[in-house]
């Protein structure tokens, strides 16, 4: 059928070039038409059953937890969120490559993921059933303890499983169909609606002025994790540093509630950003511009409030540990996970054993639980013993310790400064293990000194700053604040709140040539330990 150019042009208001461009296409030498292909590909060559077949074994190898337990039946499951199906395939493709057989590229492996597997990625501990699944990760005797405590958990949950069947039951017979119109509200109609604003959330403009000032020193204590005596000196040093000097804004906020809004912040875990501005009458942006000036000042008065002791001061630390039975031990030495929000920036770094991301915090205490060395800043990935081995202390030990040494614990290679328990592999004489459990007494003290800081300061359950220079330094001005807080006649000790659990330090596994040997001075020192000890 032949048309006119024109008309067609004149008639469906086209330009000439989309003729030209489909006629080129279309036209061929002989004057036929080709047969339009458009969207129709040749056959494809069919990949091998087996290939197929180890691109899935390589997905079944990937450790998944179900989404929760709070649910009856689940389907979907849940992989590392630091994962990707594109980091999953090329890890694939790696092991395919060593064991000299084919692979797949990725859309093959990307469509089986999708479309047989219902798997999706991110931490899924924060929507899991933390009774069951500390049941589920106990092991021998731990596990046969909480038997009992879990079968009465899962008989209360399915108890309440059952009293919301029943009320979906109620309401489905009793047929509750009701629309309810907000001019029936109002008896005269829905006029009275167009003088109505939008509801702004209520803020307490004095609560400085009138309520802080009121509290009692224990009251005041509980609220801000510090005695007056502690805000006064910080109130003094904050008001003449560089970070309170040089603030921008029309409305300045005074040094003193600077210090009092960081204070609240960092000792309460549960508030929200939003809760902190509205508490002090601030919006966020200027509660996010406090927190993060107070927080490096505050790490800034690192090397004066957290200081290796001196000479008199190891004499009394180690008069206290001889007092315990363990003479020439001037501190304990451990490493505690600070668990944060996923990073931006290479999260699968941070995401650690015990399945939440962190960094990590490596301390050294003294007998009052005095913060007396600080390292904040690995990823939660990385093991206790290397990050000791990249902290500054590992190279100073010797020359800051002297005639005296730490304890810690077997993560730690053992040294002539850094004492370890014997490795127990089933062969340990009955004077090893008194030495161990002994060592172990000491050592407790530096837990309690990650439960205590803490426990003040409740951020460091979890943090929600999202800049890692931020967290650390976060981190460090709360270690500033317990040791002023521990100094402080004032002090009192808090009521724990039962989150001890998130203070417990998590250890990494390190394959064997990674990890450090225990050295020969320090076997021979252990020994000698062993030998003239009162075991």
């Amino acid at each position: 059928m032949r048309i006119c150019k024109t008309f067609l042009i004149n008639t469906l208001g086209i330009p000439e070039r989309q003729i030209r461009t489909v006629t080129a296409s279309r036209t061929t030498g002989s004057g036929i038409i080709p047969e339009d292909k458009r969207g129709k590909h040749a056959e494809q060559p069919k990949i091998d059953e087996e290939v197929l077949d180890s691109v899935r074994a390589h997905i079944d190898s990937i450790p998944r937890v179900e989404s929760h337990y709070i649910r009856a039946n689940t389907s979907r499951e849940f992989i590392d969120g630091g994962l990707s199906i594109a980091e999953m395939h090329r890890h694939y493709n790696k092991q395919q490559i060593t064991s000299g057989k084919p692979s797949v590229k990725y859309d093959t492996y990307a469509r089986i993921f999708n479309t047989e597997y219902n798997i999706g990625f991110f931490v899924p501990k924060k929507d899991q059933c933390d009774i069951c699944e500390a049941f589920k990760n106990a092991e021998g005797e731990e596990k046969n303890n909480m038997e009992t405590s879990h079968q009465e958990h899962l008989g209360e949950k399915r108890l309440s499983r059952a009293e919301k069947d029943q009320d979906k039951k109620n309401i489905t017979e009793e047929g509750f169909k009701r629309i309810l119109a907000v001019s029936d509200l109002y008896d005269d109609g829905i006029e009275e609606l167009e003088g109505f604003e939008q509801r702004r959330r209520p803020k307490n403009e004095n609560y400085i002025t009138e309520t802080v000032e009121n509290y009692n020193e224990q009251e005041f204590i509980e609220h801000f994790r510090v005695s007056r005596n502690v805000l006064n000196s910080l109130e003094e040093q904050f008001a003449e540093s560089y970070w309170f000097k040089y603030q921008t804004g029309n409305s300045k906020i005074c040094a003193n509630n600077h210090v009092l809004i960081f204070l609240w912040y960092a000792g309460h875990q549960t508030a929200s950003f939003r809760d902190v501005a509205d508490c002090f009458d601030i919006s966020i942006s200027s509660l996010f511009r406090v927190i993060r000036r107070v927080t490096y000042f505050l790490s800034n008065l690192a090397p004066q409030f957290i200081r290796w002791p001196d000479l008199n001061e190891k004499q009394e630390i180690e008069r206290h540990f001889r007092e315990k039975g363990f003479p020439g031990v001037i501190g304990a030495i451990d490493g505690s996970h600070v668990k944060l929000d996923k990073p931006s920036r290479d999260p699968e770094s941070y995401y650690n054993r015990k399945k939440y991301f962190s960094i990590h915090m490596q301390a050294v205490c003294d007998h009052k639980r005095r913060i007396r060395s600080i390292f904040v800043g690995f990823p939660g990935s990385v093991h206790d013993a290397r990050v000791f081995a990249r902290s500054s202390l590992a190279n100073t030990l010797a020359a800051k310790c002297g005639d005296y040494f730490i304890l810690g614990d077997s993560a730690y290679s053992c040294s002539r400064n850094l004492v370890t328990p014997f490795k127990d592999e089933g062969n340990l004489s009955q004077r090893q293990r008194r030495f161990n459990q002994r060592l172990s007494s000491c050592l407790c003290i530096i837990e309690h000194c990650f439960g205590l800081l803490k426990q003040k300061f409740r951020q460091l359950y979890h943090i929600k700053l999202k800049s890692i220079p931020d967290i650390v330094h976060f981190v460090r001005a709360c270690c500033v604040l317990h040791n002023m807080a521990i100094e402080d006649e004032f002090d009192v000790d808090l009521v724990e709140d039962g989150n001890d659990d998130a203070a417990i330090r998590v250890d990494l596994e390190m394959n064997d040539d990674e990890l450090e040997r225990d050295g020969p001075e320090g076997v021979a020192f252990r020994n000698h330990l062993l030998r003239t000890l009162n075991l």
